[in-house]
């Protein structure tokens, strides 16, 4: 289990994708890390500028990659979009 999580919201066309560490393994608080883009093209870029985006399992990088995917249909589409 990675000791990170990942939300993904889109707001009024702009996608907002939080990096957040698991509370179970922390005893100092840490916020999260927001990044934010109106293309999937230009989140991917930002995220892996980051260096804390280095510790996602392979499996948890394929399951973003399917989200991102899935909210690029959305925004296309014009649909809402909720992670599963």
């Amino acid at each position: 289990m990675d000791d990170f999580y990942c939300l993904i919201k889109l707001v009024k066309k702009k996608i907002e994708f939080y990096f957040i560490k698991n509370k179970s393994n922390a005893g100092i608080y840490n916020y999260p890390i927001c990044f934010t883009g109106f293309t999937v093209n230009l989140l991917t870029v930002l995220i892996q500028s980051h260096e804390l985006i280095n510790f996602l399992s392979i499996d948890h990088w394929l399951y973003l990659g399917q989200e991102l995917f899935k909210i690029e249909v959305a925004i296309f589409s014009g649909q809402e979009y909720i992670q599963k």
